[in-house]
């Protein structure tokens, strides 16, 4: 028998392929979901992208359009700058507070700084009357001082409103290196510039400078030149510039922002919060700028949606569940098997002791029948040789005794008991053939049928005849025993059961039927056949099956020495006994 630990750590075909599969699912699920997810998410982060695109390109149109009204009004300026030379103080003061309102309300403050040489600093500083200015310089501790001796000044002449640069009349902007690039600058083209908030006192607004310059014409009225005769300054604050775009922005979700240094050389996409954020550089008095937005929650909740994330777990629990169920059946495949295993090592195991138990069942079954032929052998001779001389030598005394008695009252009971004495006689040896049928001395099986046939037909008075020209030579033992039983129980159910007035026995070797013999199992060499054939009623419709003693007799009998019995109905009345045997 099989040992149940040894199949439980065997892992069956089918719960193996089970187990593969749970992996496969499990690999394949697994890398679908992250595709999705994958795929998904780009697709919401190109949506996000390209949305964020064209708000940024519509907002950054709107503030550029603010700096360029703030740079078109800041140039505008420049026409102030005679008229304020030939008029009082008050008189430009009135003028700006009540001409120009939307000018400074874009420029917030603005003034007029003069290019003064060496030479006209004295001569301006000697002025006594209204435009009598002092240059002055920062001290290094937070107050001012007059100027130091420099070839080229350019002093603020005149703010508006008061203080509102952050500085006093007089004082030199050049003397801040940023100013002093931003005139550089605007010497060399001619255009506008912007300095850092670092360039006052407050380091909190940039300057923006437009510079005024003269130009100098010739006798045909065509310029020849120029000089920079000085610039307009005014204050540019980038939350004032950003404010319309701002309140926009608020609105659609986004945060907007001006920084005064150009974009980064690779676009950022993602700010320091993982935000995601877009670029445009933006033109600013001369500079490029960063605008930079950044989405905010209210803005990407309407592009990134929960639904990469639901994919992605979906995906993976759904993946999970029906991999852990492949590992579950696999698991319940394997204990299946191991229990069929088991279970048919067992069943193999009970076989194989039935089998063992059938072949000695049928080893002392064919011992009794031995042992019950032999004893009916014994009777049998015993009857021959014992009882059977004892009756003959009865019957010659009693046929002499009948003799002597001839024509005397004795006479007809003497010869009434000779032919009882001939009668018993003839009984007994018949009784005793029956019961030792074949005689191994003399021509076994085909004699002992023949002998059947003959005392059949005489005792029953009917056509019983044999037919063994070919007959197989069979003499004493099992097989001719049997066969012997089986054509005997053959012919007293034909002439008992079936009322048979004619009854053929047939014994033969066989040669051909091949068809037949592969169907029963028996070679088509040396094979024996026995047919008992009778014109009798026929048995009834179920007797074939083998439900009489007799019938399962015959079969037993058949199987013992290795043949197959058949019993069918003839076609026109009548039955067939047919034993096929090896030889």
């Amino acid at each position: 028998m099989a040992n149940p630990a040894t199949n439980e750590m065997k892992i069956p075909q089918a719960a193996r392929r089970l187990r593969l599969t749970a992996v496969t699912v499990l690999a394949l699920g697994a890398a679908l979901s992250v595709f999705f997810w994958r795929a998904r998410n780009g697709y919401e982060r190109r949506e996000l992208d390209a949305a964020l695109s064209a708000e940024s390109d519509s907002l950054a149109a709107a503030v550029s359009r603010e700096v360029e009204t703030f740079a078109s009004v800041l140039t505008s300026m420049r026409q102030l700058h005679t008229l304020s030379a030939h008029i009082t103080d008050e008189d430009f003061r009135e003028f700006v507070t009540k001409g120009l309102a939307h000018p400074t309300a874009v420029l917030h403050a603005f003034g007029f700084a003069q290019n003064i040489t060496a030479a006209d600093r004295a001569q301006i500083e000697a002025d006594s009357g209204p435009r009598a200015l002092h240059i002055i310089e920062r001290d290094g501790r937070g107050g001012f001082r007059a100027a130091g001796a420099r070839t080229q000044y350019f002093p603020l002449t005149y703010q508006f409103p008061d203080e509102g640069i952050g500085v006093s009349n007089g004082f030199d902007l050049a003397t801040s290196p940023l100013v002093a690039a931003a005139v550089e600058r605007m010497s060399l083209a001619g255009g506008l510039a912007i300095c850092g908030p670092e360039w006052g006192p407050q380091g909190r607004d940039y300057l923006a400078l437009a510079p005024i310059i003269y130009v100098m014409t010739g006798k045909d009225g065509r310029p020849t030149g120029g000089y920079l005769t000085g610039f307009v300054a005014g204050l540019f604050r980038p939350p004032s510039i950003l404010a319309p775009a701002l309140k926009l922005a608020e609105g659609r979700g986004l945060k907007l922002s001006l920084v005064d240094h150009p974009p980064a050389g690779k676009p950022q996409m993602a700010d320091e919060n993982g935000a995601r954020m877009q670029e445009r550089p933006l033109e600013v008095l001369g500079q490029i700028w960063t605008l930079r937005f950044v989405a905010e929650p209210k803005f990407t909740g309407h592009y990134l949606t929960a639904q990469p994330q639901l994919l992605l777990t979906g995906g993976l629990a759904f993946t999970c569940l029906f991999a852990l169920q492949l590992f579950m059946l696999g698991r319940h495949a394997a204990s299946v098997e191991n229990e069929v295993r088991l279970r048919t090592a067992e069943l193999r195991a009970a076989n194989e002791a039935l089998e063992k138990s059938m072949a000695e069942r049928r080893r002392l079954e064919q011992e009794v029948l031995d042992i019950s032929t032999q004893e009916q052998q014994r009777v049998g001779r015993d009857l021959h040789d014992s009882l059977g001389q004892k009756l003959t030598g009865a019957a010659y005394l009693s046929r002499a005794l009948s003799d002597e008695l001839a024509g005397a009252p004795q006479g007809a009971a003497a010869a009434k008991i000779n032919g009882i004495l001939k009668d018993a006689t003839a009984q007994a040896r018949r009784i005793a053939r029956g019961l030792s049928p074949i005689d191994l001395s003399e021509g076994g099986l085909a004699d002992a049928l023949r002998r059947l046939a003959e005392e059949t037909s005489q005792v029953f008075n009917i056509s019983c005849l044999f037919h063994g020209d070919s007959a197989p030579v069979l003499g004493g033992g099992t097989t001719a025993s049997n066969l012997y039983q089986i054509a005997q129980e053959a012919v007293n159910n034909a002439v008992r059961h079936g009322a048979a007035k004619e009854i053929t026995i047939l014994l033969e070797g066989t040669a051909g039927r091949a068809g037949d013999d592969q169907k029963s199992g028996i070679g088509t060499a040396k094979n024996g056949e026995l047919v008992i054939e009778d014109n009798g009623r026929g048995l009834p419709p179920n007797a074939t099956q083998g439900d009489g003693m007799g019938l399962r007799i015959m079969r037993y009998r058949a199987s013992l020495i290795g043949g197959e019995l058949k019993i069918e109905r003839g076609r026109d009345g009548g039955t067939t006994v047919v034993c096929r045997f090896p030889i």
